[in-house]
Order: C-alpha cells, then structure tokens, then sequence
C-alpha cells in the first residue's frame, strides 16, 4: 500500500446492513487491523482514526470484501498524512484543560448500536481519546 493514492476521507459512510454470507477474503486482515496494526496505531498516536478503526474491527472474525476495502482507505489516508502530529503549543492557553465529546445513536447499520467518543485537550495538543 506504500504506492497507493492517497486519500483525504476515512471512512465510507453509504452503508447497507452486512449479508449473513461472508466472503472468503485472501488478506491479513486481523494482523492489519489487530493489535500490532492500526489498533497499535490509534492507541499510541492517531485519535484521528479512532472511530473508523474501532468499526473495521467488529468484523475481525470474518471480514467482508467491503470491510477489507475500508482497511485499505485507512491505510491510505495514512500514507497522505505521515507528516502529521499532534502539537503542544505553550502560550496557546496552557492553564486550561479542554474537553470535547459526541455520540452517534444507533448509528452502526447491522446492530443498531452507539458510539461516543471523547477528546481531551491541553495546550493546544491532544492529550487524551476515545472512542467506543
């Protein structure tokens, strides 16, 4: 995926409810997504691929041709922004601790299930999230 064209969105958001049926898919798709892949990834330094990562990984134990097909955009936005971090900026307000948070009722399409998710930030950096 090195080579591939880099994309600027995470996720693809037209869904329809999974097929009972699975596909046979040839990719490591556990290893990619699991825990020494982009889970690792979003733990240690990406929040912002949190949310799509925890989706792709609610199919681990059979993933479909479209899961292994959102795998493959997460990992092309990641080669569009390797460049990117998370900055701590001293002056910028330092005494004050900020917090964001949303969720999403029923917005997973198979179970009806929710999401929330939460960002906390300090001096303009990212200190902590979560999405779940």
């Amino acid at each position: 995926m090195e080579n591939s064209k880099a994309v600027s969105t995470l996720m693809v958001t037209d869904r329809s409810p999974r097929e009972t049926g699975r596909d046979n898919v040839k990719f490591p798709y556990r290893k990619v997504v699991g825990a020494l892949g982009l889970m690792n990834l979003m733990i240690a330094t990406r929040p912002d691929i949190s949310y799509v990562v925890g989706v792709v990984s609610r199919s681990l134990e059979n993933p479909t041709a479209e899961d292994v097909s959102q795998v493959k955009i997460i990992l092309r936005y990641q080669n569009d922004t390797e460049n990117l971090g998370i900055v701590y900026c001293p002056d910028r307000n330092s005494s004050a601790l900020e917090e964001f948070s949303d969720a999403h009722q029923g917005g997973d399409v198979d179970t009806r299930r929710s999401t929330t998710g939460s960002v906390c930030k300090y001096a303009g950096g990212t200190i902590s999230w979560l999405s779940q």
